[in-house]
C-alpha cells in the first residue's frame, strides 16, 4: 500500500508545478499582449505624414510610439504624389515646411546611409494674363530678396529644355532651379526605419474603427484587433480621417482632390 500511495502522491506535485508553469506562460503572453496595446502615442496611418509624424516625435524625445496603419506603408495617396518639393511658393507657412523637409532628407540620407533619389531639376511655372500673372511675378521678386534661384526665360530656353511645351508669346515663365521631386515611397520607407530604430512601433494591417475617450480623458483607439490604450493620438489617415474625427463632433476642413500629372522622356533638365 506504500507504493501505492506513493505512486498517487506524486502526480498532485507534478501537476502543481506543470499548472503554474502553464499559468506563467498564459500570464507573461496577457501582460505581454497588454503592453504591445498600450502606448502614449498612437499615430492613425502609415503614409508621408504618419510616418514623418512618427521619426519627428523620436527626435523631440518621444520613446513610447505605436503607429497603425490599416493596409501597409505608403498604399494609399502617398505612394500615388508626384513628390513634388518647391523651394518657394505662394504660402509661406508651406514654404517653412518644405525647407524643413530640404533639410530632413539630408539628415536621413546621413543617418540610414542610403540615398533617397531626390533630384533637384528645377521647375518651370508659367502664367499668361490676370491674377497668375500677378502672383508668380510677386513669387520671383520675393524669390530674389530671399536668395533662391530664379530665372525669367524666353520661347527659345523653353523650346530647347522643354520642346514638348508651348507658351504663348507674352506668357511669362520662371525657372526656380532649386526645386525637384523624390519618390514620395522611397521617402516613408526612410521616415519609418528611422522611426524603428528611435523605438517606434510600427503595425500594418489594424485597422482603426473609431477613437474612444474616457469622459474628457483619452482613453485609446479601438482597431480590427482590440482596443489600443493612449495618452495621445494622432489622426494622419489622409481621406479618411474625417470618418474618424466626425464622430467626436469634429470635422477636418479637408476634402479628396484628384491631381493629374504626366511623364514624359528624360529631357535636357532631367
Amino acid at each position: 500500500m506504500d507504493s501505492l500511495i506513493l505512486s498517487f502522491s506524486y502526480p498532485p506535485l507534478i501537476l502543481s508545478g506543470v499548472f503554474q508553469s502553464v499559468f506563467f506562460v498564459l500570464y507573461s503572453q496577457f501582460i505581454g499582449v497588454y503592453q504591445m496595446n498600450k502606448a502614449a502615442i498612437v499615430i492613425i496611418g502609415g503614409g508621408l505624414l504618419g510616418t514623418s509624424v512618427a521619426y519627428h516625435l523620436t527626435r523631440r524625445g518621444a520613446c513610447d510610439v505605436i503607429l497603425l496603419e490599416r493596409l501597409g506603408l505608403a498604399t494609399a495617396a502617398s505612394s500615388q504624389a508626384a513628390g513634388l518639393m518647391f523651394a518657394i511658393s505662394s504660402k509661406p507657412a508651406v514654404d517653412r515646411l518644405s525647407r524643413v523637409t530640404f533639410k530632413v532628407i539630408d539628415a536621413l540620407e546621413e543617418q540610414l546611409g542610403d540615398h533617397l533619389d531626390f533630384h533637384r531639376v528645377g521647375t518651370v511655372r508659367l502664367a499668361e494674363t490676370g491674377k497668375s500673372r500677378s502672383t508668380l511675378e510677386a513669387l520671383y521678386a520675393r524669390s530674389q530678396q530671399e536668395g533662391i534661384s530664379a530665372e525669367i526665360v524666353n520661347e527659345a530656353w523653353l523650346f530647347e529644355n522643354l520642346p514638348w511645351l508651348t507658351a504663348g508669346s507674352d506668357a511669362l515663365s520662371v525657372f526656380f532651379a532649386d526645386d525637384g521631386y523624390i519618390d514620395p515611397y522611397r521617402l516613408v520607407a526612410a521616415y519609418a526605419r528611422a522611426a524603428k530604430r528611435s523605438g517606434v512601433r510600427i503595425e500594418t494591417g489594424i485597422a482603426v474603427k473609431s477613437i474612444r475617450f474616457d469622459g474628457r480623458r483619452m482613453a485609446g483607439v479601438q482597431t480590427s484587433k482590440g482596443m489600443f490604450q493612449c495618452e495621445k493620438v494622432v489622426v494622419a489617415a489622409g481621406a479618411w480621417s474625417n470618418n474618424l474625427t466626425m464622430p467626436l463632433g469634429i470635422a477636418l476642413p479637408m476634402t479628396p482632390v484628384r491631381s493629374h500629372f504626366w511623364i514624359t522622356a528624360p529631357g535636357p533638365l532631367s
